[in-house]
């Protein structure tokens, strides 16, 4: 099972998901964190930060579910990467989608911005 190093594995984790598929191969990391370090931006989170100082690794671009403004980190090195980053009612929530096929990666994080909701 893969898990994405940018994510905290401390306390502040309040919930965890992941899988993977075999074919085609993509593996999903989700986890929810309580906002411990009082954030006021996702843009000041350390995964953000890292992968915004990465730019000639990541393209970053604003997105939203419902009336919660995120950010989503595209690799565009291989391997293939979307991750989605959003500060919701206290929580930092945290998605990762790797996988061998960048379209494969690019479709399953286009269908989570369209199903998800934050509570």
């Amino acid at each position: 099972e893969y898990k994405d190093p940018f994510f905290a594995s401390n306390s502040s984790v309040l919930d965890s998901f992941s899988f993977d598929i075999k074919t085609p191969r993509l593996v999903l990391n989700l986890q929810v964190l309580e906002n411990s370090s009082k954030l006021q931006s996702i843009e000041d989170y350390p995964a953000a930060r890292l992968r915004k100082d990465r730019s000639y690794e990541y393209e970053k671009n604003e997105v939203a579910i419902g009336s919660y403004k995120g950010l989503r980190f595209t690799k565009i090195t291989s391997p293939p990467e979307d991750t989605f980053l959003f500060l919701a009612e206290n929580r930092i929530y945290s998605l990762a989608i790797t996988g061998s096929d960048p379209e494969e990666v690019e479709k399953l994080g286009a269908a989570f911005l369209k199903s998800a909701k934050l509570k």
